[in-house]
């Protein structure tokens, strides 16, 4: 989810941002990100891992742990469009995936 297509990054909270952000001892992004509610296009709740990853020019945010299968069990394809909706359940984050026709 690139940053420049995002209409906000207020989703998440400050602590969430500082560990989006954060870097370890050798300047590296640490692996560890936010634990996310998910619920995939098929309507099945699981979670994953929203993590930021920094090129030259933009950030984007991913999701990392088992997106091959989400892909899967959704039948997404390259090409196919994705809109995430972000919420918030108890102040724990939660993203709806939803495949755009």
């Amino acid at each position: 989810m690139p940053l420049k297509q995002m209409l906000s990054d207020d989703f998440l909270n400050q602590k969430e941002k500082t560990i989006l952000s954060g870097t370890n001892e050798h300047g590296r992004k640490p692996n560890d990100g936010v634990v996310v509610g998910l619920i995939e296009p098929c309507l099945r709740e699981t979670t994953m891992t929203l993590n930021k990853r920094d090129f030259t020019s933009t950030s984007s945010y991913v999701l990392i742990n088992n997106w091959h299968g989400l892909v899967e069990r959704n039948g997404l394809v390259k090409g196919d469009t994705v809109r995430a909706w972000f919420f918030r359940v108890n102040d724990r984050p939660w993203i709806a995936l939803v495949k755009s026709s």
